[in-house]
Parts: structure tokens; sequence; C-alpha cells
């Protein structure tokens, strides 16, 4: 790696990845020449190399392309390569290219070394970009400039809800590179407050890592999602924050109850005790958990038959929570942590359908939601498809919906394929009559079931 006959040339390396980026995104060369309102042949030259990007357009590049800042970064980088890496006798300069030479004494700069070096052969090999390499490169950019950024409370508030935002349209496998970017970044500034100041980052902290543990928990990694959960919660009582705490434990109580073990009804019970009677959406998330979970230990020591769960008083009740919490989480539609009217009647009907009322089969068979552009709309079609083929299949019509869950199943990218859809497409096999068993749907069902999830 020290080898002064490694050359690596930044505007081949710049030019590479908005070269990935573009064909990523399936756009020509002149349509994006188009979009940037230079000539083509211009755009072809940085994109080869041939040529050095001015800096003024780097940043109108970095928003065409969609690169999130990384076009912008990896400019600065290699535009003051001398501070980012700490390296005496580094530069050397032969035409536009740059040699590498001994390492800073400290280590530093070998890490940000071995970082670019990972970066450009990801580059060379045309495959994804290596999140943690081209953090170190950035992080080391912020230590040459002095740079204290990222302190502001607001600025990490809103980095929060991006992510409460992505959490259900975003592949968990896409979320979790940099939603762990930002916990390491929340972590350093969190060393440089004092414990008053702390309490605000602590509840953001708390935030990030339960939608860590959701994103997890989708891909089926339920012992590291435990971890994260331990450490939302810890997070969320440090910071004072009684909604969050509840918030925290109802959550999790919530995505577990499919998976019931000891653990799920403590956790909504205790979530219940926090909340002391304060309507919140965290309550509700417990009291979603709490009638799941109570159904699902019935129907287990009853070896399978319905339990004797009242699902008309269950959903009463889960009815007249949601008419009495806040405004502003009612109000709330992009985020996990909000609960407008439509996630409500969402809730309400795959509750009861979960507890055998079967009066919400057809509002199931027939509701038709905005599921939104993009593959996380995708998630949302086959969730609301399977759960479609469970009430047909309970109501007799057992091959169209098992025909319905197959064609969603079978179109979800794998990706999208995450604990919760597979438990839905497990459902519909479970329920399927014996009869059925050798439908063209079913076997596909069952080999779509057994084959790749997201992970």
């Amino acid at each position: 790696m020290g080898d002064e006959s490694e050359i690596i040339d930044p505007n081949v390396a710049f030019g590479a990845v908005m070269r990935r980026l573009r064909e990523f995104q399936k756009i020509g060369l002149r349509l994006f020449a188009e979009r940037l309102h230079v000539n083509f042949v211009h755009l072809a030259r940085w994109e080869r190399g041939e040529r050095p990007v001015p800096s003024e357009m780097v940043p109108v590049i970095d928003e065409i392309y969609g690169a999130n800042g990384v076009l912008i970064t990896l400019h600065k980088i290699f535009d003051q390569m001398d501070s980012v890496l700490r390296m005496s006798d580094f530069r050397r300069i032969s035409g536009s290219k740059i040699g590498w030479d001994a390492c800073d004494q400290n280590g530093e700069g070998d890490m940000e070394r071995r970082a670019v070096i990972q970066l450009l052969t990801a580059l060379g090999a045309g495959t994804v970009l290596p999140i943690d390499s081209l953090e170190t490169l950035r992080s080391g950019f912020g230590r040459a400039l002095g740079a204290a950024d990222g302190d502001s409370l607001e600025d990490w508030e809103r980095i929060a809800y991006e992510h409460a935002c992505s959490i259900g349209p975003l592949p968990p496998t896409d979320l979790i590179g940099p939603l762990a970017v930002d916990i390491a970044d929340l972590r350093q500034v969190m060393e440089r407050h004092s414990d008053l100041e702390r309490r605000g980052f602590q509840r953001v902290g708390a935030q990030l890592a339960a939608i860590m543990a959701m994103a997890l928990h989708e891909t089926g990694d339920l012992w590291q999602a435990r971890r994260w959960w331990r450490t939302a919660r810890s997070a969320a009582d440090s910071s004072s924050d009684l909604d969050l705490s509840v918030w925290v434990r109802g959550r999790q109580a919530q995505i577990e109850c499919y998976q019931p073990d000891a653990t799920v009804l403590p956790l909504a019970l205790e979530a219940e005790r926090l909340a002391n009677g304060r309507p919140s959406v965290g309550l509700a998330e417990a009291r979603i958990a709490q009638a799941k979970a109570a159904h699902f230990t019935a129907v287990a020591m009853s070896h399978g038959r319905e339990s004797a769960t009242r699902p008309a008083e269950v959903l009463a009740r889960f009815d007249e929570l949601g008419s009495s919490l806040p405004h502003e989480a009612v109000r709330e539609k992009a985020a996990i942590w909000g609960w407008p009217e439509e996630r409500h009647m969402g809730s309400r009907v795959v509750l009861g359908l979960v507890l055998g009322d079967d009066s919400v089969y057809p509002e199931i068979v027939n509701r038709n939601p905005e599921y939104g552009p993009g593959s996380g709309g995708a998630r949302r079609r086959a969730l609301n498809e399977l759960q479609k083929g469970t009430c047909m299949i309970k109501a007799g019509e057992v091959e169209q919906g098992l025909n319905g869950a197959a064609t969603a199943l079978s179109s979800l990218p794998v990706p999208h394929r995450t604990t919760a859809v597979m438990w839905w497409a497990d459902q519909i096999l479970k329920s399927s009559p014996q009869q059925a068993q050798d439908l063209d749907a079913t076997r596909e069902l069952r080999a779509l079931t057994a084959g790749p999830k997201s992970a």
C-alpha cells in the first residue's frame, strides 16, 4: 500500500463516481448534460477524468446526479488531499497523477489512505461504494478543516426525522449503513456536550437506535435488533422524554408480537404503566401488542383453535384511544412515530384480522390505498395483497387468495421481502386447507417463502 508506484488519478476517480451514479439511474449522457446546462462533450470528458470538474459545478452535479453529498465530499477530499491525509512528503506531482508516500505517525493517515484505495477499487470493479471507507474520508476531512459541525440539535432532529420517514419506503438493508454512520457521528457530538445539553441528543439517539432495531428486525437479525432495542430504551429513559420511553417499548412489543415470547407482553405492559393513561402513539402500539400477544398465546394453549378473545371489545377500546391521540401525532403522515387516520384504520383492520373478526374482511379486500412511487410502495402493496389473500382464504375463496398472494410476493424485490412480509406469506400457507396444497399457487408461494429474504 505504501509503494511509490501506487498511483491515483483523482480526476479519473471522481469521474468514475459520476458515471456510476448516472448509469445507476439509467439516464443517458446527453440528458444529464441538458439538466446541467453544459455541453455533453464536456460532461463526457469529466466522467472519463480527462478534465477536472470546475469547483462551482460540483454542488450542482451532486444534486442532479442524486449523490446526496458524495460528490461534494470526494471533490473536497481530492482537492485538499494534503490536509486530509496528514502525510509527510505526501504530494508528488507527475502530470495529473498523485503518488502515495509514507503514513503519518499516529496512523490516521494510514486509515484514510486505505479508505481511498478501497473506494477506488470498488469504483474500478463497478461495485457498491463502501460506506465505511467513504465515511473515514469524510470524518478525516472534517478534522483537517478543524470543523465542529453537526452539533446543532435541530440538525440532528431533522436527521432522525428523515430516517423515521425512510424506514417504510426503503429496503432495511439500504437504511442500516447510513444510519450506522449517523449514530457514530452522534456519539462524537454527545461527548462534546454537558449533561444538561445531552438530553436532547439522547432523545435523538433513542430514536435512531429504535429505527436501527426496526431495520435489523426486518432483515431477520432478531438478536442484533434486541440489542439495539435495549440501547433505545436506555437512551429514551435518560432523555426524560416519557412519551418516547413509552413509544420505544410499545413499538418493540408491537413488532415482536409476531414472534411472541416471554418478553413481548411485559414490554407492552411496561409501556402501559409508564403512560399512566396518557394517550400517545406508543400506548396505541402497546395496546396492539397486548391484544395480539394474548390472542397468539390463547391459540397456542388451545392447540390451534381460535381463542376466546372478543375482537369487537378490543377494537372499540382501540378506537377510543385513537380518537384521543395528540394532534401532532395525527398530523404526522410520513414518520414512523406518526398516527394519521389512515394508519389508525389500517392498524385497526389488521388487528381485527389477526383476532379473527370476520367483519373486517370486506374492508381489507376492498381497500385500495395510495401506495406512492418507488419500491417502498411495492412493499406496502404486497402486504396489502397478502392480507387480502388471508381474508379470501378464510372466506372460502381459496384459489383466488393464493393466486393473489403468490403474484404479490413473486413481484416484490428481494430486499423488500422483510420479516413482516414473510410472516404474512407464511400465514397464507398455514390457513390454506389441505385440498389446496397441490395448487400451483401454493407450490409457488411455498418456494418463495423458502427462498431469498431481505438480509
